[in-house]
């Protein structure tokens, strides 16, 4: 079983309208909204890919079956926990007129979280697992939290036989990845600027390797930094890989990276049934996704197309 968990949870409103013109009026084409933060965006990639995901979030005590519902109508069962505060809304606004690609703008995160609801989370969490289970955490902390909670749940989840994924932000990721317990973490260019020895003035690539090497030494089994359309920097082996999948072009650039996340964790969950390796289905998915197929009805066609290239040895 894969195993989600946001505390840092949103509502995404996906709006497409025919034009955008000041001080005309236009026309909604479709509105969607999504029950989402970074770790419901994995569960819904994953139950998209049709593997079975249960998510934990944090909630606005009076969004909360707000969410439920939306989170259901994706297919994905969440359990919630109510915090003071409204939930935050998140839009993502395409138009026929202006092309394909989207546009994409974050409201404010929850404020002062008490650390008893984060608690409750976690203890159902724990009270849930199963050995081989996959735990995803997920996203930002609210402001107030502990910046080693992604650190604390990490240990809790490894002792009762699960594996770790982080896709962190900040001290809260450098935190996790310390524990040494950490199976793979994705930090993007911009979120690898927190990790010790990363040089914010040096070239991208440089950086990028820096980090995979801090990473890598802190015993992450899968350290990746993802370099958007440029694809990601892994290790493979004793060698530094940058492995990217070519699309004809980019429609969505927002979830990227969760899409990828949930391939992995398909991916590594299935290791028994399937040839494909994790690094390859998270590069695919997130590819399908950036190209603007929303059923990723195409994952699997695309890990042909992939392209890898050696940088440097490990």
């Amino acid at each position: 079983m894969i195993r989600t968990v946001t505390l840092s949870p949103g509502f995404d409103h996906e709006v497409h309208v025919d034009r955008i013109d000041p001080g005309e009026v236009g026309r909604v084409m479709s509105w969607r909204v999504h029950a989402a933060g970074k770790g419901m965006n994995v569960a819904r990639f994953v139950k998209t890919l049709g593997a079975e995901v249960h998510a934990y979030s944090l909630v606005g005590t009076l969004d909360e079956g707000r969410f439920r519902k939306a989170a259901a109508a994706d297919g994905v069962h969440v359990d919630t926990f109510a915090v003071p505060g409204q939930t935050r809304d998140n839009l993502t606004l395409t138009s026929e007129a202006l092309g394909p690609m989207a546009g994409h703008a974050s409201g404010p995160r929850l404020d002062a979280v008490p650390s008893e609801a984060v608690d409750r989370l976690v203890s159902k969490l724990l009270r849930d697992m199963s050995p081989g289970d996959i735990v995803v955490l997920s996203g930002a902390i609210p402001d107030g939290l502990d910046v080693e909670i992604w650190a604390r749940v990490a240990h809790s989840v490894v002792a009762a036989g699960g594996c770790v994924v982080v896709d962190g932000q900040g001290a809260a990721l450098v935190e996790a990845i310390r524990t040494g317990v950490v199976s793979m973490t994705k930090p993007n260019e911009n979120e690898a600027g927190a990790i010790p020895g990363v040089r914010v003035g040096d070239p991208l690539m440089s950086r990028a390797i820096a980090g995979l090497r801090w990473m890598a030494s802190q015993g992450v089994d899968e350290p990746v930094v993802s370099l958007g359309a440029r694809g990601i920097v892994h290790r493979w082996n004793d060698a530094i890989i940058l492995t990217s999948c070519p699309i004809a072009e980019a429609r969505v650039a927002v979830a990227a990276g969760d899409a990828f996340v949930a391939g992995y964790c398909v991916a590594a969950s299935r290791q028994r049934l399937t040839k494909v390796m994790p690094i390859d289905l998270a590069v695919a998915t997130a590819a399908a996704h950036v190209a603007g197929d929303a059923g990723l009805g195409s994952v699997h066609e695309r890990i042909a197309s992939i392209d890898r290239a050696v940088l440097e040895s490990l």
